[in-house]
């Protein structure tokens, strides 16, 4: 009974992980009507870039915000190549995502792996406030929850409507003078 409680809470906290990828991954198809896999490769750049950082002595925080900007370097160079390089949008997701293999070894200096045994990370910080065994997933929670508030009421704003009338109908969007690849820049960087 205690294996199948244990397997089941990792299944939340692992699917709470990926289900900020999902969110990505809806941004682009589903709002910007834009077939991209770069979500696949920048999710693991993020961990590499937060991996390294909190190695290096720093604080989570800072290692969740290096993560969440080198997401948006690897959506911001697809939505370029695909404006500006004219290269399908799917063919663009592709090359980033595996430009960022190479990248990501490079980010962690040329090992498969970084140890983070003896770092302070977000969930040994969790497993202090939090009870223990749960800390990890009240995290996973936490940080699902704020993203989604954030991209709904990101949609709602001004810019928002934006790059979703973007995903809608482009053309009637450069007609109203809204810059629409400047939107997939936006869009694909989030």
């Amino acid at each position: 009974m205690l294996l199948n409680f244990v397997a089941v809470m990792g299944s939340l906290e692992q699917g709470m992980i990926y289900a900020v990828l999902a969110l990505g991954v809806f941004l682009s198809f589903r709002t910007l009507n834009t077939p991209d896999l770069t979500v696949d490769g920048s999710v693991v750049t993020g961990a590499a870039a937060s991996a390294v950082v909190c190695s290096l002595g720093y604080h989570p925080i800072l290692g969740l915000l290096l993560a969440f900007v080198c997401g948006c370097i690897a959506g911001a160079v697809t939505a370029l190549l695909n404006t500006k390089l004219k290269i399908q949008a799917l063919l663009a997701g592709i090359l980033v995502m595996l430009g960022l293999y190479s990248i990501n070894l490079r980010i962690m200096g040329d090992k498969p792996n970084v140890s983070l045994t003896r770092s302070n990370t977000l969930y040994k910080i969790a497993n202090n406030i939090f009870p223990q065994g749960y800390s990890a997933l009240i995290i996973g929670a936490i940080i699902l929850i704020a993203v989604i508030l954030l991209f709904f009421f990101f949609l709602k704003t001004r810019l928002g409507f934006a790059l979703r009338a973007t995903g809608d109908n482009e053309e009637m969007v450069r007609a109203y003078a809204i810059d629409s690849e400047a939107m997939k820049v936006l869009g694909l960087a989030l």
